[in-house]
């Protein structure tokens, strides 16, 4: 699985019956506090989901408003909230998670001790890209099932009725480093000579590392004289408008509400929830 999920695993299986931990409280744990989505990427991959013995209890994991993913892999939020319900877990009349009362305290615990077996490379814990001998880098369009990258984009995109809108008649081009596919980037033609990135992820394991901004260097070069504009969508977020800014994006229209009404939970990053969707171009 890797070292960031199994460190999201081992902190996962702490949690007590009839308590609960947030996303964004598990990413600070094992020491990437930035990473709170891609804690939810981990357990949607959970080997061993469960309340027994041994199991990995990620459905113990809500959102920092005690509210639940509608996508929660294992039976929904229904399955979610009978299964804290069972453990003693209470519920305001909103139907969510009372974090006053039944949030995990995980102080107590040496986690640097308990996590030492998973060391975490520094580009999965900080902003600085990881030094060394270059591996070798492949950029190619997805001419196969671009479903099979479905973990890459929602990674970028966590509500997979969204991904559906947009995926079959998008483009995918993909980031290879050593033979694996380890970055993806969706896009599509938006009319007036504008061509949209819908969907841009690297996997955790990769991030910081310049492979996302390759993504993007590759696509403006590729479609330069076809369009005349590249355009992207996202929250305003702290973490991705910065991003796109420094790839030379500049912020170019706000649709409200966009993220409230189009989809089923709150979706938060870097401990924002987002509301507005924030439109950045470029010029080819």
């Amino acid at each position: 699985m890797g070292a960031f999920s199994d460190r999201v695993f081992e902190v996962v299986r702490h949690i007590p019956r009839g308590g609960v931990a947030t996303y964004g409280q598990i990413a600070r744990i094992i020491g990437a506090p930035r990473s709170a989505r891609y804690v939810g990427y981990a357990l949607r991959n959970n080997p061993s989901p469960g309340m027994g013995l041994g199991n990995i209890p990620c459905h113990r994991v809500v959102f920092k408003d005690g509210s639940m993913a509608c996508s929660f892999a294992f039976g929904g939020s229904e399955e979610q909230r009978a299964m804290l319900e069972s453990e003693g877990v209470d519920f305001d009349d909103d139907g969510r998670v009372m974090m006053g009362k039944c949030r995990w305290d995980d102080c107590g615990v040496d986690w640097e001790a308990e996590l030492a077996q998973w060391p975490l490379h520094d580009c999965e814990s900080c902003d600085e890209p990881r030094k060394g001998k270059e591996p070798p880098v492949l950029i190619r369009e997805e001419h196969g099932d671009k479903r099979h990258h479905l973990p890459l984009l929602l990674l970028a995109d966590e509500q997979e009725s969204m991904v559906d809108r947009y995926l079959d008649e998008g483009t995918m081009y993909v980031l290879e480093v050593d033979s694996i596919v380890v970055g993806e980037c969706v896009v599509n033609d938006a009319g007036d000579g504008v061509l949209e990135i819908k969907n841009i992820a690297v996997n955790p394991s990769h991030r910081h590392q310049g492979y996302g901004r390759m993504l993007i260097d590759f696509v403006a070069k590729r479609h330069a004289g076809e369009y005349d504009i590249l355009q992207v969508g996202t929250g305003d977020s702290p973490l991705t408008v910065p991003f796109y800014e420094r790839c030379g994006f500049e912020r170019s229209h706000v649709v409200e509400g966009f993220f409230t009404e189009n989809y089923d939970h709150p979706i938060f990053e870097g401990g924002v929830q987002l509301v507005d969707m924030v439109y950045l171009r470029k010029r080819l």
